[in-house]
């Protein structure tokens, strides 16, 4: 027999980081919605960001 959830939590709709992730997933994108990567950026990205902060 199968599970199913409780009928309490029929309420509950898709939590936005689900959603982020499935987004992502599809466009082949770093998801930055659970954290921060494991992996530096790419040095092309850094100025942008960086003098946007210090303006």
């Amino acid at each position: 027999m199968p599970l199913s959830p409780a009928r309490r939590v029929e309420p509950f709709t898709e939590s936005v980081i689900r959603e982020m992730t499935r987004l992502a997933l599809r466009h082949n994108a770093v998801n930055l919605a659970q954290g921060f990567p494991d992996f530096p950026a790419p040095a092309p990205t850094c100025p942008a960001p960086c003098g946007a902060l210090s303006a």
